[in-house]
């Protein structure tokens, strides 16, 4: 061996046992140190300070230079678990705490958690007389978690405020998370229930009172209402009352009822009333203004009523069918098109057949076993009768055209040839030769079928249904002819002699001007024009060659066409005069 091997070994050799020595000195030193670790530990353990004892047990079990006293170790450290428990929890707690960031939802929600968790913790530890509460208040007051929470909090609801005065400001509703954030800061933030609910209710109630406006003020009235009512649900789960959204939502809709009110709006009217008691139905809420709306309401309801009452019938419909939107008015409209069509019934032929133009139109309403019933014609001649039934279905019968260049002058309903299920309509034309071409027909089998036509000065039915007819053309002309029915229809019978003077009663006199007549009257009273005798409710004044006086007398003549002016007592009266031939006492 070389003297450079000798000497390189012998370096070798040398920088071996200084690292050697070195290791002694180091392991000596941590052994010297987890001995007096030990000794800090069971000293600080025996004074009950277990935070400083855990500390050092916990110090002196990493120290893995020396087994010593491992089981000792071990067992206190057992029974430190609380105080270890605590220590890491809290470290952990904290560390989520300050590294939330509050742009973040997921860290919000991850705050909310941590807080819940430190609560539990706790409310583990702080029982009151609890063996670690003192340790937990040291432990806790060291971190300054509750600080972290707190400040961390609050730099959320800065967020969620400003969330709030952005919707206001955009007049965009679609994010309202914050809501239910704010409802989740927890009361310790506040310091009491009461100033939560406070601060609380303070910020929703202008954000929910200035959006509720927004929308009204945006025409969307409904939606207003469903937000207060979701507004309503929210807060209701969240233990506040918000007696504000009930005063808004129904101060909102009271000014927007009377503006409606105010421009005649009535459909408006009825729409944004029905949506607001469906809204205080909903919430379960009892306000005054439904009692108004029930009271604009039935106005309006009998508005239409008295339109009805005018004749405005198209008016009252079109207000029935505004504020339907409200309440049913379907029968209310149906009364009143069924009062029009009573008033005018050609309403009732053009609802059967609206391709027709009708003239001469006469109706009625509850005879004939009909509701409403109706007849006409058109321009061609040809009559139509229609009915309504009890269900309201419409029937419309109709016949050929009357006589052929002959004019339709008047349409009636023959009471007289009727019956209460067998109407028969009378239609009066002109004719060259006598005063009127008369046709009958009855209603009957679906049809309008023709019991008699022809023309003559007149005609009447005698007490056997038999047509006495006054100078008719044809057959019978110059006298008064009888016409029987047949079975299909009424047929020329036999002339009767006329006499000079038909016999009447006085209360028909005025139906047979200019025609020769004989009836028996009372005479109640003699003016300088002449005697008057009684006529109805009024009077006829008697023109007579003979000397009259009161009581009963017969007397045959004609009727004057045009009246006379009669004073009587201070009256000034206008009478019709009766031209005595004769008189019978």
């Amino acid at each position: 061996m070389t003297i450079r091997n000798k000497l390189t070994l012998h370096n070798l050799f040398m920088v071996l046992c200084s690292a050697l020595l070195v290791l002694i000195v180091v392991k000596g030193y941590y052994i010297q140190q987890k001995m007096a670790w030990i000794m800090e530990a069971e000293r600080s353990y025996m004074k009950k300070d277990l935070i400083q004892a855990e500390a050092w047990y916990q110090k002196a079990r990493n120290n893995r230079w020396i087994e010593y006293k491992e089981d000792e170790i071990n067992a206190r450290l057992g029974l430190l678990a609380p105080i270890t428990e605590i220590k890491s929890r809290l470290a952990g707690l904290d560390d989520a705490a300050q590294s939330a960031s509050p742009d973040s939802d997921e860290d919000f929600t991850m705050l909310v958690q941590s807080y819940a968790d430190l609560s539990t913790l706790r409310n583990k530890y702080m029982k009151t007389g609890g063996q670690y509460s003192s340790y937990y208040k040291q432990i806790s007051s060291a971190y300054k978690v509750t600080d972290h929470f707190l400040n961390k909090f609050k730099a959320f609801e800065q967020r969620f405020i400003t969330q709030m005065d952005d919707n206001l400001e955009k007049r965009s509703f679609q994010d309202e998370s914050f809501r239910g954030k704010l409802l989740q800061i927890p009361v310790a933030y506040y310091g009491s229930k009461d100033k939560r609910l406070t601060s609380l209710s303070a910020k929703f109630k202008k954000y929910d009172n200035r959006k509720l406006t927004q929308l009204s003020a945006g025409g969307m009235f409904t939606s207003m209402l469903n937000e207060a009512l979701s507004m309503k649900s929210i807060y209701k789960e969240a233990g506040i009352e918000a007696p504000w959204i009930k005063k808004t939502a129904e101060s909102l809709a009271d000014q927007m009822l009377r503006s409606d009110l105010k421009t005649d709006n009535y459909t408006a009217f009825a729409s944004h009333a029905r949506d607001f008691v469906n809204f205080v139905q909903s919430a379960k809420v009892k306000s005054p203004l439904t009692g108004y709306i029930s009271t604009q309401y039935s106005r309006l309801i009998k508005k239409a009523k008295l339109m009805i009452a005018r004749g405005e019938f198209q008016q009252a419909i079109t207000l029935y069918e505004a504020v339907a939107g409200y309440r049913d008015t379907s029968k209310e409209i149906a009364a009143a098109k069924l009062a029009w069509t009573k008033a005018d019934p050609i309403r009732l032929l053009q609802a059967a057949d609206s391709s027709k133009s009708y003239a001469n139109v006469i109706g009625g309403s509850n005879s004939y076993g009909a509701k409403l019933y109706a007849a006409g014609a058109d321009v061609t001649g040809r009559i139509y009768y229609a009915a309504m039934d009890a269900t309201d279905q419409i029937k419309l019968v109709s016949t050929g055209e009357f006589p052929q260049g002959r004019k339709i002058v008047h349409l009636s309903m023959e009471k007289k040839l009727s019956s209460s299920s067998r109407p028969v309509v009378l239609v009066q034309g002109e004719s060259p030769t006598r005063k009127a071409t008369y046709a009958a027909y009855a209603v009957e089998a679906g049809s309008l079928n023709k019991l008699f036509e022809f023309e003559a000065d007149g005609y009447q039915v005698d007490k056997d249904g038999n047509l006495l007819v006054q100078n008719p053309e044809g057959a019978g002309a110059g006298q008064r002819a009888t016409y029987v029915w047949t079975g299909s229809g009424y047929e020329y019978q036999e002339i009767k002699t006329e006499p000079e003077y038909a016999d009447i009663s006085v209360e028909e006199l005025l139906q047979h001007q200019g025609e020769k007549v004989k009836f028996t009257c009372s005479i109640v009273s003699i003016t300088d024009s002449g005697p008057l005798a009684q006529l109805g409710d009024s009077y006829v004044l008697l023109k007579s060659d003979s000397l009259l006086s009161a009581g009963q007398v017969t007397v045959s003549g004609t009727l004057a066409s045009q009246n006379e002016d009669v004073t009587l007592g201070q009256t000034a009266l206008s009478l019709p005069v009766f031209k005595v031939a004769a008189v019978e006492e």
